[in-house]
C-alpha cells in the first residue's frame, strides 16, 4: 500500500515536469518571435 501512495506522485510530477518544460519552450519561442 505505501508503494501504491508513492508512486503516483512521481507520475504526476513527471507530467507536470514535462508540461512546465513545453511551457518553458513555448514562451522562449515566442520572445524569439519578438525578437526577429
Amino acid at each position: 500500500m505505501g508503494l501504491f501512495k508513492e508512486k503516483p506522485p512521481k507520475e504526476k510530477n513527471e507530467i507536470n515536469n514535462k508540461t512546465l518544460k513545453e511551457n518553458i519552450a513555448n514562451i522562449a519561442l515566442a520572445q524569439y518571435r519578438i525578437i526577429i
